[in-house]
């Protein structure tokens, strides 16, 4: 387990980070356990998906708006699951994280639950975020970062403090106030990580749609599943370590600007 001890007033991104890590190590097979379960949906919807793709390529034809309109329904569907299950990841890590921070594992049933209580608020939250962060881009591209560090910490707030959905923005940019250089250097960080992540799983699905023999001879499905479920993989990965290093990101701002320590974070969950 990661010290429990930290400098009130200081912000160590190798801290955070190796925090992140020690909370993952000790809790794998939780952790693993989650990020498959909650997944798994998101994965599900993909291939099948994919498997439609060939009566998707109609709406290049003539008389093809209906396949118009399946083709965003779908895309709507799609960005529905995987906003709850992604948002009920993120608090079950949470919750996993932070009572791991208090010297206990938690089971994979108590944070099953937490995520389960804040799925469909966290989801609300991270697409006023969301739609927040792309204003900003879109307008003067400095906006949208600004936000991006202001608002990392919106999972662990409302999780750990119960906070309200608009309380919930004002308390992470709070938190997030005089720190906001160093989250953005972690963020940097993670962001290296999933491209990395991401890169090794490209490669992994090149190699085996070859092996598969592409996409002629009746290989589409067989090529699909197989790289659905290695990307998948990749996003397990990729949203298990995200979420774990957010809340400890959460962690190391209350030490550094309030001087709470775990056993305080944790007693929300006792």
């Amino acid at each position: 387990m990661a010290s429990s001890t930290a400098t009130v007033g200081s912000f160590e991104i190798g801290r955070v980070l190796s925090r992140a890590f020690d909370v993952i190590t000790g809790n794998a097979a939780t952790f693993l356990t989650l990020a498959v379960v909650a997944s798994l949906p998101t994965i599900a919807f993909r291939y099948w998906s994919m498997s439609q793709s060939t009566q998707m390529f109609t709406v290049f034809q003539p008389g093809g708006s209906g396949s118009l309109t399946g083709f965003f329904g779908m895309a709507v569907l799609g960005a529905f699951i995987y906003y709850i299950f992604a948002n009920l990841l993120a608090a079950a890590l949470t919750h996993g994280t932070i009572v791991s921070l208090n010297g206990r594992k938690a089971t994979p049933g108590e944070c099953l639950a937490t995520g389960l209580r804040h799925a469909i608020p966290l989801a609300i939250i991270t697409f006023l975020a969301t739609l927040g962060m792309m204003l900003g881009f879109i307008l003067l591209i400095v906006p949208g970062f600004i936000l991006l560090t202001m608002w990392t910490v919106l999972t662990p707030v409302r999780v750990a403090e119960q906070t309200s959905i608009m309380d919930t923005f004002s308390r992470s940019a709070e938190l997030s106030s005089g720190f906001r250089w160093s989250i953005f250097g972690l963020l940097v960080i993670y962001i290296l990580i999933a491209w990395a992540i991401g890169l090794a799983v490209g490669l992994v699905a090149g190699v085996t749609m070859i092996g598969a023999g592409g996409l002629g001879a009746g290989g589409f499905g067989q090529v699909s599943i197989l790289y659905v479920l290695i990307s998948g993989i990749g996003t397990i990965f990729t949203s298990l370590f995200g979420s774990t290093m957010i809340a400890s990101t959460y962690y190391e701002l209350r030490t550094a600007k309030e001087g709470v320590g775990p056993e305080q974070l944790a007693s929300v969950f006792e």
